[in-house]
This record gives structure tokens, sequence and C-alpha cells, in this order.
């Protein structure tokens, strides 16, 4: 008998699964149509990174999986840790990539908490340093070189 922890976990694992493909429907597909998104959490707008805005519903969601998709080259997003209390799955992991307009990489570690109800994620909040992305704009030479994985 599976229970609903593990049913809001497995929910989380499909969105990182589908955003992992790059299957953007799919991702959508895990969220309720009222969504309350943000990505990254944050108070104040980065300048290099304009999708870093409060987002309500899928449409607008869609579009943060655009701005995203068209500024960086995700190689990976990966959790290793998923604890699910009550509505609530708290992720942490990191993710890797690289911006578009400068070929320079970047990673993060991150948290993400997500809210879930009868069976979508109606809240998202992803907490990382948007300082490395954002250092990935601007960045040349041996800066853009990707960085060995941490063992």
């Amino acid at each position: 008998m599976t229970t609903d922890y593990e049913k809001s976990i497995q929910i989380v694992k499909n969105l990182f699964s589908a955003f992992n493909r790059k299957d953007f429907p799919a991702a959508l597909s895990c969220l309720d149509g009222n969504i309350d998104w943000q990505a990254p959490a944050t108070g104040t707008q980065v300048k290099e990174i304009p999708w870093s805005k409060p987002r309500h519903g899928v449409n607008e969601v869609s579009a943060f999986f655009k701005e995203v998709s068209d500024k960086l080259s995700l190689d990976e997003i990966n959790y290793n840790t998923l604890v699910a209390d009550g509505d609530c799955v708290v992720a942490e992991g990191s993710m890797s990539g690289c911006v578009c307009e400068t070929g320079c990489y970047y990673h993060t570690d991150w948290a993400m908490v997500f809210t879930l109800r009868n069976g979508k994620i109606t809240r998202f909040r992803n907490y990382y340093d948007t300082a490395n992305i954002a250092a990935a704009f601007h960045a040349k030479g041996k800066a853009c070189q990707r960085l060995p994985k941490a063992a």
C-alpha cells in the first residue's frame, strides 16, 4: 500500500524526470493550474536572471521554462535528498549547465520546497545562490571552463 508521503515524493520525482528530459508538457502536468511558483525564491530580481520573479498559474510557469531554456543549457538537475511531511516535500540537490550566450559553465546547490494537494504541486519555492549563475553571464576565458564534479 502506497502512503501519501510516497505518492507526494513520486510526483516530485516525476517533475525532476520530466525536467531532465526537457519534457515540459509532462513537467507542467505535475502542477496545479493555479500553481504559486518562485524560482529563485528571492525578494529581488537579479538582472542576469530575468526569470527570477514570482509566477502564478501553469501558463506563467510554462513561460518560465521557456525563459530558462532560452538562456541556459541545463546539463543536469539532481536531488540527493527528498523528505516528505504532510503535504510538503523538501528536496536538496544541485544543478549545472552553461549560459547559452557566453558558453560559461555554472554549478549551484539548491533546496526546493513543494506543497501538494490532490496529487498536484500547488506551491513551489527554489532556494539557490544566484551568484554562480549571474557570474556565468559575464565570465570569460578560464572562468568558462567546466569544473570537475565534486566527489
